[in-house]
């Protein structure tokens, strides 16, 4: 039963670690990224299998030296060609974006926290159960 626990336990950190490192990431892309403005271009409306939709966009940006650019990134907000998005970009390497600006991460981070002590609690919850033989 113990090493159930320790498992359990273990396991359920992983959710937070991974978010924490993920905005750790974000927080230092966009400390070296530049941001600007991107156009949308086309937008590609795809049907989840499980229900929903998600948005392929092909939006364009230029460079602070003028450079154009075209990507495509996926979003699941409907958007329409004209409509415009902040990007961040790497000076160094401008195809290298991003248009996630990790406004979902404090949730997800949150939620992940709260999955911790609940599995946290359950293997308390485990360990202090007592078995009764029959």
């Amino acid at each position: 039963m113990t090493i159930v626990i320790v498992v359990l336990g273990t396991l359920s950190i992983l959710p937070l670690l991974f978010t924490l490192i993920k905005m750790r990431m974000l927080q230092n892309f966009r400390k070296k990224g530049i941001t600007t403005t991107a156009t949308i271009i086309h937008v590609e409306e795809h049907y989840r299998a499980k229900g929903g939709y998600y948005y392929y966009l092909t939006f364009t940006y230029k460079t602070i030296h003028g450079e154009g650019y075209t990507a495509r990134s996926v979003d699941h907000k409907k958007r329409q060609p004209g409509d415009t998005i902040p990007l961040t970009y790497l000076l160094e390497k401008p195809t290298k974006f991003s248009v996630d600006n990790g406004k979902r991460l404090p949730y997800i981070a949150a939620f992940s926290i709260v999955f911790f002590f609940l599995i946290i609690w359950f293997c308390y919850w485990l360990s202090n159960l007592e078995y009764t033989q029959q």
